[in-house]
């Protein structure tokens, strides 16, 4: 039998290799394009991405007023620190903390009987000064027609003169000196200045008051301000006269008025003014040391453009708006200033009649196909 054949086929043993080397690559060609088809059905065609839907606002110059807000306290526009004006002991005290007096009320009651003695005792030397001045007024008068009738002398005459007028004058001191104890008296009694009510009590009974030591403290809540801390970089563009809002939280309260006084040095440890807003229209709940919102007109503009706040979007730290040209976003640099409430003042790079694009969609970019809500859904 000859070499490389089969036997009993008389086939060589390369020839059926090769046979068999292209059934194998048959069968695996099939089984590859078998899985090649069951992929494609199963995986769907990628489609391309839709254009964003975004929704655009035209702009336009308008009057602008910015007001900026700051933290104030409700106080009392006049303050009375009633104090004893002699010293006494404290014997009565009507009225605590919180309560309300009307002008002229008594506050407090001191012990007056030293004051009385005083009283007692220069009036009784008033009157016994009067009597005497009242008889050696009736002697000058007597000694003076003696003279005429050459019965008395010159020099009696005018020893009754001196004695007099030393009268004259020692009823003057002696009148004085009783007015002066007399007010003592008064100063007994301590009323109030003003309309108002106790904030503060110093002094209970048994005590001593000593003259000018702080009895009481009155607040007349009929007249009330705002006082308000202003940061330093914001006093240029304050002043009195500026219109300002007043506002309390709780009490549903809401006041016009103006700025009436800003104090000329500022608080060294906190570089900060201080001004105060007189409230002309109180209400029945306000109350010194009350919580205030005090926003102050800083900026008012004959014409301003204005967009939403998040129609501004920051490339590399610049702020900008995309504005709709025919179907295609295009970036524009603007210079931003003030924020009023959900808007913000556009200083420059916006022209008056630009369709400014408001929906805050991180795909903009410059030179985007866009479309506007109204023409189709949002995608």
């Amino acid at each position: 039998m000859p070499i490389g054949t089969e036997l009993g086929t008389g086939v060589p043993w390369a020839s059926w290799l090769r046979r068999l080397a292209l059934v194998a690559l048959a069968i695996t060609a099939i089984v590859f394009l078998f899985f090649q088809l069951l992929g494609l059905r199963s995986t769907a065609i990628p489609e391309s991405p839709a254009m964003p839907v975004v929704r655009t606002e035209t702009v336009w110059a308008q009057p602008l007023e910015i007001y900026q807000r700051y933290t104030g306290t409700i106080r009392a526009r006049e303050r009375f620190a009633v104090a004893a004006q002699v010293t006494a002991i404290v014997l009565l005290v009507p009225k605590r903390e919180g309560e309300r007096v009307l002008r002229g009320e008594l506050l407090a009651l001191l012990d007056a009987t030293d004051f009385r003695t005083d009283v007692a005792r220069h009036q009784a030397s008033m009157e016994r000064l009067l009597a005497e001045l009242t008889y050696w007024k009736a002697q000058l008068v007597r000694n003076k027609a003696l003279y005429a009738n050459s019965a008395a002398s010159q020099q009696t005459v005018e020893d009754n003169q001196r004695q007099v007028r030393g009268l004259q004058a020692s009823v003057k001191e002696s009148k004085e000196a009783l007015s002066q104890v007399t007010t003592q008296l008064s100063y007994t009694e301590i009323r109030a200045p003003s309309d108002g009510f106790v904030q503060s009590v110093y002094a209970l009974p048994g005590d001593l008051a000593r003259s000018g030591a702080p009895m009481l403290e009155l607040l007349d809540d009929r007249a009330l301000k705002v006082t308000v801390t202003l940061p330093q970089g914001d006093l240029a563009m304050i002043s009195v006269a500026t219109p300002a809002i007043v506002e309390i939280a709780g009490l549903n309260y809401r006041a016009n008025g103006a700025l009436d006084r800003l104090y000329p040095a500022l608080d060294a440890r906190t570089r900060t003014a201080t001004g105060e807003v007189f409230l002309t229209d109180t209400a029945e709940d306000l109350r010194p040391g009350m919580l205030a919102t005090v926003s102050l007109r800083i900026l008012q503009l004959d014409t301003a453009i204005t967009v939403p706040v998040h129609a501004i979007h920051n490339r590399t730290g610049t702020p900008g708006v995309f504005i709709d040209t025919g179907g295609r976003a295009e970036w524009r640099p603007v210079q931003t200033g003030q924020t009023i409430g959900e808007r913000i003042h556009i200083i420059e790079g916006v022209e008056p009649g630009t369709s400014v694009i408001v929906t805050p969609d991180s795909r903009l970019t410059h030179g985007l196909m866009i479309k506007r809500a109204s023409d189709g859904p949002a995608s």
